[in-house]
């Protein structure tokens, strides 16, 4: 990029990663990840407290290890 700005993507879900190779968006996979900075996830309810459901089944897992590799994680309902 002009910018010197290189962003690289890790898909967090299967779902995620076969819509973004359809739109044209580079990918890369956790292992070939240095370091990840943030983390965008989601959330399906979030309580006054802060305390929150995550979705379950097979991409929480994936969810879960990418944010583990994260500096930092931002979760929005």
């Amino acid at each position: 990029m002009a910018s010197g700005l290189s962003i690289k993507r890790v898909p967090t879900s299967f779902a995620t990663e076969r819509m973004a190779r359809e739109l044209g968006i580079p990918l890369i996979g956790l292992n070939e990840a240095s370091q990840i900075d943030t983390t965008l996830g989601g959330a399906d309810e979030v309580y006054p407290d802060f305390n929150m459901i995550k979705g379950g089944g097979g991409a929480i897992t994936r969810e879960q290890l990418v944010a583990l590799a994260s500096t930092k994680s931002v979760i929005n309902d």
